[in-house]
């Protein structure tokens, strides 16, 4: 059988190694070719945004213990080790997918045709099934100002020069995380809101996740409904319905995530109002053939969902019937602690204190530690290392695969496959 998969990121990459594992014949088209291999995930979303959250972390974390000095910080030299580490698992990823019998050809994707046929700028490919894994894209509002040059998606954080001051704009996760990580690494940072900080979190999470900016030295101001950007001599002021703030010298934009559905659409795929393509539970789009999988089919827009989509719409492509299922997604944001949540757990409620031993120690010793809340079927904890617990939770299909459910480092997937194997699982 022959797959042409359509984009090298998280749920392309999963689609391509499981059908090429299987014994299918696969193509993998990016308009970047091997560059475009880990998606926006590897060069602009989660991984460079964790390793500047773990520097953060080690630099605040220093001045909790006694008798250590704070590190001297050059951020420039933060950034450039943060890009020659993506390059490295680049190169990892590239290796597994070739190695995996994948064959990955640079083209840019125009359109499908019935047949199915994907057609690029290099040619046609005819196949059994086509797998759309287009990804997404951040949100850029449509305000006054916000093309100036010192306004950024905060997906370019590291291939930018490190600002003297910054905002960054945004109420969930990554935004929280980008001011978190600049902060840390000194400079001054400003969380500018819309709604507010984690506005679907829990109320006792999100005033721990608040504690842990406010040790780093993030100022977080509610702004409400953006309506401009004006760069004036200093910098540039950034204009809300509820006031102003600024100026700063850069302005880095977390407003969320949108799906790359162009391809789609030109090809007269079925799309909702938010530009998402419509799948069902086997990831099948509404022209025959033709699957599609990741952020490009909308939210939660979370990296390992996307693997997950992929490895069910690579399943189903080849005959195997799975039905994607509505797994459990938990979500966090990574400050100095793990602040994460989960829902429809069926345990009794409660609340009170984590152990305070091993990466907690030091922040008990600074009057901070763990916390969590089991209430209406929400798990809410605020720890260090939490998302081992709560983030890294496994998802048996009847396929017998093991994949996980929330962002993890890329090799921990396979090690819980591993680990299902082993069991017999």
């Amino acid at each position: 059988m022959k797959l042409t998969i359509v984009g090298a990121g998280p749920a392309g990459r999963y689609a391509a190694v499981t059908a090429a594992e299987k014994g299918a014949d696969v193509v993998l088209i990016d308009e970047k070719g091997e560059k475009g291999v880990g998606g926006k995930c590897l060069p602009n979303a989660s991984t460079p945004l964790g390793a500047l959250v773990e520097a953060a972390r080690i630099v605040l974390a220093a001045g909790r213990i006694p008798g250590v000095k704070d590190p001297d910080v050059d951020p420039d030299e933060v950034f450039e080790g943060v890009k020659k580490g993506i390059e490295r698992i680049r190169e990892a990823l590239l290796e597994e997918v070739e190695s995996a019998g994948v064959e990955l050809k640079k083209a840019s994707a125009e359109r499908v045709e019935e047949g199915p046929v994907l057609v690029t700028d290099r040619g046609e490919f005819e196949s059994d099934a086509v797998i759309l894994c287009t990804g997404s894209e951040p949100v850029v509002p449509d305000v006054e100002g916000a093309d100036l040059d010192d306004v950024h998606p905060v997906t370019d954080i590291v291939y930018l020069e490190p600002p003297s001051s910054v905002a960054v704009v945004g109420d969930e996760p990554f935004a929280l995380e980008a001011a978190y990580a600049l902060a840390g690494l000194g400079v001054d940072t400003t969380l500018l809101t819309v709604e507010g900080p984690l506005p679907d979190f829990p109320d006792g999470l999100r005033s721990k996740a608040l504690e842990d900016l406010r040790e780093a030295g993030v100022d977080v101001e509610k702004l409400g409904d953006l309506s401009s950007f004006e760069e004036g001599t200093d910098g540039v002021v950034v204009k809300g319905a509820e006031g102003s703030a600024g100026p700063f010298d850069s302005v880095f934009l977390a407003l969320g995530l949108r799906p790359r559905s162009e391809i789609a659409e030109r090809s007269g795929l079925e799309v909702d109002g938010d530009g998402a393509v419509v799948v069902d539970g086997r990831m099948r789009t509404s022209m025959e053939g033709v699957y599609a999988a990741g952020d490009v089919t909308g939210p939660p827009y979370l990296t390992s969902v996307a693997r997950y989509e992929g490895v069910v719409a690579a399943l189903n492509a080849l005959g195997v019937e799975v039905e994607r299922g509505d797994p459990p997604v938990p979500r966090a944001v990574r400050l100095s602690r793990d602040h994460c949540v989960v829902d429809g757990v069926e345990v009794t409620d409660a609340c009170g204190p984590t152990p305070a031993g091993g990466p907690s120690f030091w922040m008990m010793v600074a009057g901070r530690t763990g916390w969590f809340e089991i209430k209406g079927g929400k798990v809410s904890v605020s720890a260090p290392c939490a998302s081992v617990a709560v983030q890294y939770l496994p998802y048996v299909e009847p396929s017998g695969d093991m994949v996980g459910v929330h962002p993890t480092p890329d090799p921990f997937p396979e090690v819980l496959r591993w680990l299902g194997l082993k069991r017999g699982r």
